[in-house]
C-alpha cells in the first residue's frame, strides 16, 4: 500500500513536471514498501540509489526551468532541494550502517518534504512560468 497518494491537489499544471513528482512520489512508496516488508539489503540498497539518482535529476530539470525563466526565488527554492538531498543522503548513511531502526522519522521528512515542497515551492515555480508563457 503506497505510502502517500498522488492526488491532483499536488498538481502544478504541468505534465512534465507533474509526470516527474508522480514518479518520484512512487520512488519514495517503493522504499517506503521495501521497509515494510523487510526487503533484503540489496534490495533498499537499490531504491535508495534510484531515489537519490531520480532527486538530482529532478531538481537539475527543475532548477534549468528557474534559470531559463529568470525565477526570482530561486535561490530559495534550490536550499529546499538541498534538504532533501541532505536527508536522503542521512537516510542512506543509516541504511549502509545496516542500521535495523532505520529512522522512520527520516523517512516522514522525506515524504513531508516532498508534499510540502510540490504545495509550496513548486506550485510557486509553476505560477511564475505561466505568467512568463503569458507575456512570451
Amino acid at each position: 500500500m503506497p505510502f502517500v497518494e498522488w492526488t491532483s491537489d499536488l498538481s502544478v499544471g504541468f505534465t512534465h513536471v507533474d509526470e516527474q513528482h508522480q514518479h518520484f512520489i512512487g520512488l519514495v512508496n517503493d522504499f517506503y514498501n521495501a521497509l515494510e516488508v523487510g526487503a533484503q539489503w540489496s534490495i533498499v540498497d537499490d531504491t535508495i540509489a534510484m531515489l537519490l539518482a531520480y532527486a538530482q535529476y529532478h531538481f537539475e530539470s527543475e532548477q534549468a526551468l528557474m534559470a531559463h525563466y529568470c525565477y526570482p526565488k530561486a535561490e530559495e527554492h534550490i536550499r529546499e532541494h538541498g534538504r532533501f538531498i541532505e536527508k536522503a543522503a542521512l537516510l542512506d548513511m543509516c541504511n549502509r550502517a545496516r542500521d535495523e531502526t532505520l529512522p522512520l522519522d527520516v523517512f516522514k521528512f522525506l515524504m513531508d518534504w516532498l508534499t510540502d515542497h510540490i504545495a509550496k515551492y513548486d506550485r510557486e515555480l509553476a505560477g511564475h512560468l505561466r505568467r512568463c508563457a503569458r507575456q512570451a
